[in-house]
């Protein structure tokens, strides 16, 4: 490893970096091969097809950074920040990226197999310079899209890998044991061999994934997106399921007429409805009154809840992916980490629902860590809702009233805002937001 950099030499190679890629006279691709890079900033800079293999980044800050194609091959990216980095078609064999935080980050069709980094010993023998191992246990990978990437055999044990796009990845012989993969896409992609022992997986979409000798002892597979097919060859061994109407001790029907009964009494009469982890995709629920219900990690994919009533239920982790609610009553609904992919909410009202008692108290809907994509709330009502850290991108939000909305750290690229309300909303790290 030569001698440490120091942040002139990134501001001289990163000036002289984009030189090149302009095409400009007096460029220079940056060549750093087996540097010492640590804690130093690249924040923000285009280094997009730069040599920076087997060198030490440790506790570096790349956040926004634009690295397409980058060779990170056998690199040591401990600890650093890579926030929002675009590292599409980057090869990342080899690296260690443990404890570093790729929130947002794009991936796609990167390559993050293993990989060692050799060297002539005195003897001009070839010894390894690195593990060989690529480590991401402990990091940030939440919203992160992966799509395409071959990630085939590393190890990403504890991680936060909700919301993450892994469509047609190859995974295979990948370790998740233990890591947050609630939301998580998993369409199309190769997970033959891979470990998902103890993942939560509420709202993740396993459609059309080959799960072919996949270990999914322990993992938690209620609302969750698959057929019986994709598991068939997957070892499912204490696996929570999610619940079929036929385990409940009464029918559907009668439950809602419970329910119904319940909301009308002011909890005098009736039962409280608790659909908790149930399979409904197969009910006829439009028009149905489940205020306050309990839906949680309930799978109602592609349902039919037009003008449906659902305000103050709790939804969290729920799958409703397509699902129909349009014109429904949803105030003060809780939809944390919940899936709307695809849903269609025109005009439905999430706006906050007002409780009265000693005081009066405006109780917001909840859609933090929601995934929203495409879907569509043309002319919906979102005032005040809590949508930090959502993912809507190509969400439909036309005529949207988002008046003091708290979107933190959301992802809005691709959504359509036009006539959009967006007074007294909180915009603080916002990504992709074209007004």
């Amino acid at each position: 490893m030569s001698l440490p950099l120091d942040q002139e030499d990134v501001r001289r190679h990163v000036g002289l970096h984009a030189k090149y890629l302009r095409g400009q006279n007096g460029g220079q691709r940056m060549m750093l091969r087996s540097q010492d890079g640590s804690k130093l900033n690249f924040s923000g800079a285009d280094l997009s097809w730069a040599v920076l293999s087997g060198s030490s980044f440790r506790h570096a800050y790349f956040a926004k950074c634009k690295l397409i194609g980058v060779d990170l091959y056998a690199s040591d990216l401990q600890g650093a920040d890579l926030r929002k980095a675009d590292l599409s078609k980057a090869d990342l064999r080899g690296v260690n990226l443990r404890s570093a935080n790729l929130e947002g980050a794009t991936l796609e069709s990167a390559d993050v197999r293993d990989g060692a980094l050799m060297r002539s010993d005195d003897n001009g023998d070839l010894k390894p310079q690195t593990r060989g191992v690529t480590e991401i246990t402990g990091a940030n990978l939440a919203n992160s899209n992966f799509a395409s990437a071959r990630l085939s055999g590393i190890f990403v044990t504890s991680t936060d890998l909700s919301n993450v796009n892994f469509r047609g990845a190859r995974l295979t012989g990948t370790d998740f044991t233990n890591s947050d993969l609630r939301g998580a896409n998993f369409a199309g992609a190769d997970l033959t061999g891979s470990v998902l022992a103890n993942c939560p997986l509420n709202g993740a979409n396993l459609s059309g994934a080959n799960l072919n000798g996949a270990d999914l002892d322990g993992a938690d597979l209620t609302a969750a997106l698959f057929q019986a097919d994709d598991l068939a060859k997957a070892r499912t061994g204490n696996a929570v399921m999610p619940r079929s109407i036929d385990q409940l001790e009464k029918s559907v029907q009668q439950t809602l007429r419970d329910h119904f009964e319940w909301v009308q009494s002011l909890g005098h009469g009736g039962v409280q409805a608790d659909l908790t982890e149930v399979v409904l995709t197969d009910v006829d629920l439009a028009g149905a009154d489940l205020s306050a219900a309990k839906l949680e990690r309930a799978s109602m994919a592609g349902l039919d809840m037009t003008g449906g009533r659902l305000s103050m239920s709790d939804a969290n982790g729920a799958l409703l992916v397509g699902a129909c609610l349009r014109n429904a009553e949803l105030r003060g609904m809780r939809l944390d980490h919940a899936n709307l992919a695809d849903a269609d909410l025109v005009g439905a009202d999430l706006s906050p629902m007002r409780i009265s008692g000693r005081g009066e108290l405006d109780w917001p809907a909840s859609l933090q860590r929601a995934v929203l994509d495409n879907a569509a709330f043309t002319g919906a009502n979102l005032r005040a809702a809590v949508l930090t850290e959502a993912s809507l991108k190509g969400v439909d939000l036309r005529d949207a009233d988002l008046g003091d909305a708290i979107l933190v750290d959301a992802d809005l690229t691709g959504a359509d805002l036009r006539e959009a309300n967006l007074k007294g909303a909180d915009l603080r790290g916002v990504v992709g937001l074209k007004l």
